[in-house]
């Protein structure tokens, strides 16, 4: 389920209406890998609830740390 949920969020994302900056591409790629990371590293239940979330987080950038900064925590306690 969860991993449908963020194929569906990054199909939206590509299709948006305006065309990316290489640096607007370049984070998305970062994103989409960090959660393919957390997809494999974390309970589906915990990836289920991050993404969830997602809406309220206010931007990109603090989307992308604040997986970097879980994933960290993941690798640490595995």
């Amino acid at each position: 389920m969860a991993q449908n949920r963020q194929m569906s969020l990054f199909q939206e994302t590509e299709t948006e209406d305006y065309q990316k900056t290489e640096e607007e591409t370049t984070n998305f790629d970062i994103e989409r890998n960090c959660f393919k990371h957390l997809q494999e590293n974390l309970s589906a239940e915990i990836l289920d609830t991050l993404l969830k979330h997602r809406q309220i987080v206010l931007s990109r950038c603090w989307l992308t740390f604040t997986i970097k900064l879980i994933a960290t925590f993941s690798k640490r306690i595995n």
